[in-house]
């Protein structure tokens, strides 16, 4: 269970890192809408990696 757990943080960290990276290249690239789409997508996935739900996104 605790390596479990330590699987969830990891992906939560990475998946914190890619929001970042999928925002800051939607701003670079200036298209607003499908940057605040690919932000909305990545973020909701962050908050259930970081709630603990990940298992229910990717089961296995």
């Amino acid at each position: 269970m605790i390596y479990f757990v330590q699987i969830n943080s990891w992906l939560a960290l990475s998946l914190a890192l890619l929001v970042l990276v999928l925002f800051s290249v939607g701003l670079w690239l200036k298209v607003r809408v499908c940057g605040y789409i690919l932000a909305a997508i990545a973020s909701a996935v962050c908050v259930f990696a970081l709630s603990g739900n990940i298992s229910v996104l990717f089961p296995y």
